[in-house]
């Protein structure tokens, strides 16, 4: 889970076949659920841009398995120390 507090990056997530992150280490907890912890948002609420990405999406509403629908098909995750 990764917690950003940068303009746009829900609507960037959701438009490229590749979406590559570059992001720092501290900026990544254990649980999902600790994202909604005050102590990790350090005081602050939870940013509107937030964007919870677990791997591409998947339909077959109209038919055969489609992937990556709604977002990326693939993700890079570069983490910095």
């Amino acid at each position: 889970c990764v917690a950003v507090d940068h303009d746009y990056s829900g609507a960037i997530s959701l438009l490229a076949r590749m979406h590559v992150a570059v992001l720092s280490a501290e900026t990544i907890t254990e649980r999902p659920g600790d994202l909604f912890n005050p102590r990790y948002l350090h005081g602050k609420p939870l940013q509107r841009n937030f964007v919870f990405i677990t791997g591409p999406s998947a339909t077959a509403d109209m038919g055969p398995l489609v992937r990556g629908v709604h977002g990326p098909h693939q993700l890079h995750i570069i983490i910095l120390e």
